[in-house]
């Protein structure tokens, strides 16, 4: 049961990640255009680990203290690892499908078709939702560690967005040329 805990806590962080990432961004504009409790309350979204508080009924159970292991320890991680993979697998999947059928429907309309011929790439998702869910990962550290909004999305959060990205696109690039050359 608590592989099943960490598995399903490792899925939604996904969501949580990428929600994070454009509560921060949006936070983040908020208050470079003065809306400060705007940032506040982006910031104090941010900050709460809501894909482990929806396990803490469990967490906190005498069912889950009679485990084989623990949930904070290394086996749990690995669990936790192995639902954020298939998270963010599935994510980019389901995204590409949809905005395929998007792309390529005659009633859509422009905008729709362009970000349904964008997002229709996996690679092209896969790097957004990288991008997005490291800065929003990135982000609530830096407030977990007590810097402001403004300072932990700075001095984190776009840098680990623009590093998960990078290793995103890199990798989707190297699959689209091996795919090319089995082909």
């Amino acid at each position: 049961t608590m592989a099943f805990a960490k598995v399903g806590e490792g899925a939604l962080s996904v969501l949580e990640d990428i929600g994070d990432g454009v509560v921060s961004l949006g936070g983040w504009v908020a208050g470079g255009l003065g809306f400060e409790d705007a940032a506040n309350a982006a910031a104090d979204f941010v900050e709460k680990d809501w894909s482990h508080d929806a396990f803490n009924f469990y967490y906190e159970s005498d069912f889950a203290k009679a485990s084989a292991f623990t949930e904070d320890s290394a086996i749990a991680g690995a669990f936790e690892i192995a639902g954020s993979t298939a998270g963010y697998l599935a994510l980019g999947g389901a995204i590409s499908g949809a905005a395929g059928v998007a792309a390529n429907s005659a009633k859509a309309g422009k905008a729709l078709k362009a970000a349904g011929t964008f997002l229709s790439s996996t690679t092209r998702t896969n790097t957004a939702t990288a991008f997005l869910s490291g800065v929003g990962s990135g982000t609530e550290a830096g407030l977990k560690s007590g810097m402001n909004l403004d300072e932990a999305i700075t001095n984190g959060g776009l840098q680990q967005g623009v590093v998960q990205g990078g290793v995103a696109f890199v990798g989707g690039k190297l699959g689209e040329r091996a795919a090319k050359k089995n082909a």
